[in-house]
């Protein structure tokens, strides 16, 4: 794809680590200078601009723009076309990265005889790693990360501005490790986690604002039925995991 380029990790006339790293732009860009401040979602395929797929089963990427976030249980959100793309290579063994140099990547596998093209992609190289240690010492360096997401349902209402929820973790999980981050409900308010409730994966949500009468009105009219909804409330939370971080935090 002509709107995506290739970075290697390694200085120019240096040898990369046997497992070297390397980034994509525009493989125009010869003067392109990759932002260590700037987050890059993951992705796990190049994405072309027609906003279809071409496979890279061996490489991971990270696009500079939004990208395609699927939660743990499989929901997706839309992936729009990124403007830029960048690619992490990580080589087997060291080999020769001039800098700026053009980065073709083939499925050398394929067979030949076959009616497609081997090309995957290709870019310049912008970046390059001698450090054997990159693991440690580069990959934290890159701000990578992936969108999660988690659903639940609101079980019953304290007052207008707490609510009981469940179905968003296990009964074995810390719900501390979740307390402070944000949620939002399909009603249209936003919340805080404040912590557990009980021993069964059950939480409490603080809603600052207050629910809504509309809002209320439902759970009311849950409680009279006994918890017998057609339509729910949905519980949603989000957050950002850095892929390379060692302490695997959650951010918002």
């Amino acid at each position: 794809s002509s709107s995506t380029s290739s970075s290697g990790v390694s200085s120019e006339g240096a040898t990369a680590t046997s497992s070297a790293c390397a980034a994509m732009s525009r493989i125009s860009s010869t003067d392109l200078v990759f932002d260590w401040d700037r987050e890059y979602v993951y992705q796990d395929e190049l994405l072309a601009v027609q906003r279809t797929s071409l496979e890279m089963p061996s490489a991971a990427t990270a696009a500079a723009a939004d990208s395609e976030a699927t939660s743990d249980s499989g929901r997706s959100q839309p992936c729009p076309s990124p403007d830029e793309q960048w690619l992490l290579i990580e080589f087997d063994r060291p080999v020769i990265c001039p800098q700026k140099s053009l980065v073709i990547g083939a499925r050398l596998d394929a067979d030949i005889h076959s009616n497609t093209c081997r090309l995957a992609f290709h870019g310049r190289l912008v970046e390059a790693i001698t450090d054997k240690a990159y693991a440690q010492s580069f990959l934290p360096r890159l701000k990578i990360f992936k969108m999660k997401f988690r659903d639940g349902m609101v079980e019953r209402m304290s007052d207008q501005y707490t609510i009981i929820g469940r179905s968003l973790f296990k009964k074995e999980t810390n719900i501390q490790m979740f307390t402070g981050l944000k949620v939002s409900l399909s009603t249209g308010e936003n919340g805080v986690i404040e912590g557990g409730f009980g021993q069964s994966g059950k939480f409490k949500v603080r809603i600052a604002g207050g629910l809504a009468t509309s809002t209320v009105e439902m759970l009311e009219a849950a409680k009279k039925e006994k918890g017998k909804v057609r339509d729910p409330i949905k519980i949603t939370l989000s957050f950002k995991r850095y892929v390379n971080d060692p302490a695997k935090r959650m951010m918002q």
